[in-house]
């Protein structure tokens, strides 16, 4: 495999590229904003979700110049953003790169070969409570129909605790659970180092969390500077109104240890 900073294509000498990929309440808000913050770093958002006409940065300019018309086809916009945004110039940016689901790539197959091309790092967030990760999902959703945003900020306070509809949480596990086999099965298919970063190191230490992936990256390490803040307590009993209620369905199987904070 190719170093990342060796030209192919269009890539620029001395460059390093990245992708973040992740399923969502992982930590990609928090890493793409601390990344961002660092000097000569390109470190984009989710620019394969269809661009927000309203947008006004540079990758979202660049999405709207290269898709004249919704009649372009959705896998092929998502293949000529990626190609274009590693060509970029990009002058002075010795790290580039963006993030990421799974889940919103049309065509994985026709990504891998990209990736390779411009010698892109992967950097893949996993959460293993896929409980907690659930229970967050969930609870971005109220945040976003209160304040219409899908993190917290710093200085912004909780929403208090809340009672989840047990077939709405069962279908949103299921959903977590298949979306992390997704992610497993991508990042064994692609060719392109890659960097395995856990939530839950995250919790416990984030300056060592995020010196992993400088260090992936060639960024010298640092205390992350970052705005987002963590949306839902690490204690489900004091999120849930209905703990015991929904803990108790799914007593006897691998989830019931995620309820209290373990994964067996």
């Amino acid at each position: 495999m190719t170093d990342a900073n060796t030209v192919k294509g269009a890539t620029a000498p001395q460059r390093t590229h990245f992708l973040i990929l992740f399923q969502g309440r992982a930590g990609s808000s928090f890493l793409i904003d601390a990344l961002a913050k660092l000097p000569d770093v390109v470190a984009e958002g989710e620019m394969l979700v269809d661009p927000d006409p309203t947008g006004g940065t540079f990758a979202g300019r660049l999405r709207r110049l290269i898709r004249p018309g919704a009649a372009v086809e959705p896998a092929r916009f998502q293949l000529e953003t990626t190609q274009r945004f590693y060509s970029a110039p990009w002058a002075g940016s010795t790290v580039v790169g963006f993030k990421t689901k799974v889940r919103d790539v049309y065509n994985l197959e026709g990504l891998g070969p990209i990736l390779d091309e411009h010698a892109v790092r992967l950097i893949v967030l996993e959460r293993h409570n896929l409980v907690k990760q659930a229970v967050s999902h969930l609870n971005a959703h109220r945040l976003h129909a209160a304040r219409g945003e899908w993190n917290l900020q710093e200085g912004q306070t909780r929403l208090g605790a809340f009672e989840i509809d047990a077939d709405a949480f069962d279908d949103t596990l299921r959903q977590v659970t298949f979306d992390q086999q997704m992610l497993d099965a991508f990042a064994r298919y692609v060719r392109v180092p890659t960097l395995r970063l856990e939530y839950e190191d995250l919790l416990r230490d984030r300056a060592a969390w995020f010196g992993s992936a400088c260090a992936f990256l060639g960024l010298p390490a640092g205390e992350p500077r970052s705005g987002v803040r963590k949306n839902t307590e690490d204690d489900l009993r004091k999120v849930l109104l209905n703990f015991d209620v929904l803990r108790s369905r799914y007593e006897g199987t691998r989830y019931a240890p995620m309820f209290d904070g373990t994964v067996q």
